[in-house]
């Protein structure tokens, strides 16, 4: 269940965090000539929270490795509880990667999910 949790929110993580600072772009460049302050305030303000994104971004990518290091090590799917086949990915990137008979979620042997065969839902 956490990893669920962990992976759901490590999918939307960068895209929000990149639209909210081209939002925040597009506003300051509307108020850039009417209040030059609120400007200045969004560019102070993004470039402090990039203090907490970065390292928000290294604990979510590490909490998930671990979690599904951890369900590789008990041959137990993170996402559905499943068993795991392993010997899935044939190229040397993927070797050893194991696949959920169930949800159909393949696993690295580091504990990231393959990418390109991410279950959805």
């Amino acid at each position: 269940m956490l990893y669920r949790f962990v992976l759901s929110i490590s999918r939307y993580y960068l895209p929000v965090l990149v639209l909210s600072y081209v939002a925040a772009f597009f506003i300051g460049l509307a108020f850039l000539f009417v209040f030059p302050q609120i400007t200045l305030g969004l560019l102070l303000v993004c470039m402090l929270s990039l203090v907490f994104a970065v390292p928000g971004w290294t604990v979510l990518t590490w909490s998930r490795d671990t979690l599904g290091r951890s369900s590789l090590r008990k041959h137990r799917c993170p996402w559905c509880g499943g068993d795991l086949l392993v010997g899935v990915g044939n190229e040397q990137e993927h070797r050893g990667a194991m696949e959920c008979e169930k949800c159909r979620l393949v696993l690295l042997p580091s504990g990231q999910p393959w990418e390109d065969r991410v279950v959805e839902g």
